[in-house]
């Protein structure tokens, strides 16, 4: 139960996690282009990511769009290897 709590403590800092409760969860709806990646690329996104790794992947060899995951399981993003956070 510890490691879970501090997954959460760790995921709410990150700004690239959005999740209800944020701001930006509001307001980012439509928006994400101009938003968050702030270029006009085409969009992909992966339902059911986990950890993100294969999206990630997908990143690497496709620089030109710009990559969501999305997870039900919030408690995942908190395993991801803090170096992937860099590209995400």
């Amino acid at each position: 139960m510890k490691s879970k709590l501090k997954r959460f403590e760790i995921i709410s800092g990150r700004d690239n996690v959005i999740e209800p409760g944020k701001d930006r969860f509001l307001n980012i709806k439509g928006k994400w282009k101009q938003e968050y990646f702030k270029n006009s690329n085409p969009l992909t996104i992966e339902l059911a990511c986990g950890r993100g790794e294969y999206t990630v992947g997908m990143a690497r060899m496709f620089p030109e769009r710009n990559y969501v995951g999305v997870d039900k399981k919030v408690t995942a993003f908190g395993r991801v290897a803090p170096g992937l956070w860099k590209i995400i």
